[in-house]
């Protein structure tokens, strides 16, 4: 107990630092980014986006008629979810889910805020990804943060129709997805950069969560089992099987 205590206590302060790196690196890169896109070439840049955007729109309308009632419920949940995924990374953090509850103007303390977290992650990895966030929005019952879906449905089609009305919509996200573009690549550099000094005991190679403890690490893959798969293929194609190995021995 006391060792897997320490190794918890020592990822955590390793993924706070990790954290301090990535932030200000990111921070420096939204700022040139901002700056770029006020630039002509910027602008450019963004207007490509939006054509994209706007062409991927009719093309996925067209899709939802085709699709089979489940299935079209899926991609509209899928929609909110990718809404408060800000950092397009396919899973909600708690500072995404935070700032959620704040958009909904839904005050918690720090303790339900961790709660609520922990009741939807139900893998543990530290983020709710779109599995778990489609299983508690499409089958709320009497789950802790019903009332948050509830008020969620509810500000989502006002916002929605409002954005729709004033087209400002698309235009917010052409902006936003060039500046993620950058930043995503900005964090991971900065992130792989930090981890060649400070490797966490275990890392996803897909998603490249860290885990301070091997069952963890396994149980993330055995939950998503798409994560197992991309690496076997990677190593397939590499002819490098360790990690799969790895996880096969110690399974």
């Amino acid at each position: 107990k006391m060792l897997r205590k320490a190794c918890l206590a020592a990822e955590q302060a390793r993924l706070a630092r990790e954290k301090a790196v990535v932030d200000e690196a990111v921070a420096l890169s939204l700022t040139r980014e901002k700056f770029y896109l006020e630039q002509p070439e910027g602008e450019y840049e963004t207007s490509v986006v939006l054509r994209e955007l706007k062409k991927n729109d009719m093309k996925r309308q067209r899709a939802l008629k085709a699709m089979h009632p489940a299935e079209r419920q899926r991609a509209k949940v899928l929609d909110v979810f990718e809404s408060f995924d800000h950092d397009g990374s396919g899973s909600i953090d708690v500072e995404e889910l935070k700032l959620l509850l704040e958009e909904l103007a839904i005050v918690m303390s720090e303790t339900e805020l961790e709660f609520l977290m922990n009741d939807l992650d139900s893998d543990g990895s530290g983020s709710i990804d779109f599995t778990e966030f489609y299983d508690w929005f499409s089958n709320p019952g009497n789950k802790p943060g019903g009332a948050v879906i509830r008020a969620m449905t509810l500000y989502l089609e006002a916002k929605n129709f409002m954005e729709a009305r004033l087209g400002t919509k698309r235009k917010k996200q052409a902006h936003d997805a060039v500046l993620l573009k950058a930043t995503q690549l900005t964090a991971r550099q900065a992130q792989a950069a930090f981890r060649a000094a400070e490797p966490p005991r275990f890392e996803c190679a897909v998603c490249h969560h860290s885990f301070a403890l091997y069952r963890d690490y396994r149980t993330h893959f055995l939950a998503h089992p798409e994560k197992l798969r991309s690496v076997v293929e990677a190593n397939e194609a590499t002819g490098d099987k360790g990690e799969y190995d790895a996880l096969a021995r110690r399974g």
